[in-house]
């Protein structure tokens, strides 16, 4: 799907930043997303709807983006990171810039510990080689286990995404989250099959929900599980 971003900012005291987001949708939408206030809109939503719609919501909008921008975590050794669903703990020690897993904790080095970029920019780096590992191998075993939606899967990407946790193209090609590496592995597969579906009935209509659920039942269940664990993910690495 065609997408186009611009970083707006709502007039007004204080001033609210938000991200634009045009694309072939039929209804505006406002979310607060890791501290960003993300609107949608279709192609055609003239800017005096949008920022009447913002101007009439804002004390909400900046209640949310407050709340979660307290959320986020310190960068310090000790602070919380999910992965694979587990909370492990930052440690941060002076050295090359490197990062190593060992049991419960995640070893950060860099030249100045504090740099919170460049460790954080370290800690993607390393969910980006472990997804390169690991979701082309679900998205096989996926496709195995409902060969009937695989049909139409051209090509895969990988990165990590602000927004979203999956994507697709009427071309056939789909896009995961790197992110997703921070949930439980099932929850991956949700975002798969989502995706997979959506090779086929490209919107969220009934037609599109009833295809996700032949193929997997409980999707109501997984779906609910991923906002659970995104939610946590707000107060952690």
């Amino acid at each position: 799907m065609r997408v186009s971003l611009q970083s707006m900012t709502l007039p007004g005291d204080p001033p609210l930043p938000y991200a634009l987001y045009r694309s072939a949708r039929k209804t505006l939408q406002v979310a607060v997303k890791e501290g960003e206030v993300q609107v949608r809109v279709p192609w055609s939503a003239p800017g005096r709807e949008i920022e009447g719609f913002l101007q009439r919501h804002r004390d909400a909008l900046i209640a949310e983006r407050t709340r979660q921008q307290q959320l986020a975590p310190a960068w310090c050794s000790g602070a919380p990171l999910l992965h694979a669903g587990q909370v492990l703990r930052l440690q941060l020690q002076s050295g090359a810039a490197r990062l190593q897993h060992a049991g419960d904790e995640v070893h950060v080095f860099l030249p100045h510990p504090q740099d919170r970029v460049a460790g954080e920019r370290l800690i993607q780096q390393w969910r980006a080689g472990l997804a390169q590992q690991s979701l082309p191998a679900r998205v096989a075993d996926c496709c195995q286990r409902h060969p009937a939606l695989a049909t139409r899967l051209r090509r895969l990407r990988l990165r990590a995404m602000r927004s979203r946790w999956g994507s697709c193209s009427r071309q056939g090609d789909i896009t995961l989250n790197s992110e997703l590496l921070r949930f439980e592995p099932a929850l991956s597969d949700y975002v798969i099959l989502h995706e997979l579906c959506h090779l086929h009935v490209f919107d969220h209509g009934p037609q599109f929900w009833s295809l996700l659920r032949q193929h997997m039942p409980d999707y109501e269940l997984q779906r609910q599980r991923l906002r659970v664990q995104a939610r946590a993910a707000q107060s952690c690495w």
